[in-house]
């Protein structure tokens, strides 16, 4: 489940699970939804992921927004290793490694 309140006449368009977002040296699992309107990335909150160590506790059932953009902020997106890196219009970027999303957001511009 995903802890995402829409906006007015926003409609979701596609949702991407288990997808890795690069941050730093490190890789975190991320899902991603697409909207007529943004772009949004999703995580397990910091707090209960530490509880996931355990056998007898269960994935927490929702992931809540780490970051969103509108979708027409992402001005780019070229290819690096095994990452996409998606190049917002404020020079800021990200990197995911997602075949999907990236022929996605391709085959619908």
């Amino acid at each position: 489940m995903y802890n995402i309140k829409l906006q007015d006449n926003e409609q979701i368009i596609e949702i991407f699970d288990d997808i890795l977002l690069k941050t730093g040296n490190d890789n975190i699992n991320v899902s991603v939804i697409l909207t007529n309107i943004r772009f949004i990335i999703l995580s397990i909150p910091k707090d209960t992921e530490s509880f996931r160590v355990g056998r007898v506790i269960n994935n927490p059932n929702y992931k809540e927004i780490i970051f969103e953009t509108d979708i027409n902020n992402i001005i780019d997106i070229e290819k690096e290793d095994d990452y996409y890196k998606y190049i917002l219009k404020d020079t800021n970027y990200f990197y995911l490694n997602s075949n999907k999303i990236y022929n996605f957001l391709h085959q619908n511009k």
